[in-house]
């Protein structure tokens, strides 16, 4: 566990930030492949669980079905999703 809390601590925040929301722009908009921004997510260090959860939250449904995780972002998810 130690390995994984290093790891997550290491990552450019703001780097992985911009991947993050543009992925969640992306499935929002639902008219481009969602392909890009997914690979680009994953270049800066966004876990599979980080990018499955802001595609749900694109799509609507929460970050984490089991309520247990937040997304590692601050502001606006939940709220852009309310209007999604």
């Amino acid at each position: 566990m130690e390995r994984i809390r290093e790891f997550k601590r290491s990552r450019d925040m703001a780097r992985l930030g911009r991947a993050l929301r543009a992925l969640f722009e992306v499935g929002k908009s639902r008219e481009q492949s969602l392909m890009p921004a997914i690979i680009a997510a994953f270049e800066t260090a966004a876990t599979l669980g980080e990018v499955a959860g802001m595609l749900r939250l694109a799509y609507g449904a929460a970050y984490d079905p089991f309520g247990a995780v937040t997304p590692p972002l601050d502001g606006g998810f939940l709220d852009a999703r309310a209007g999604a």
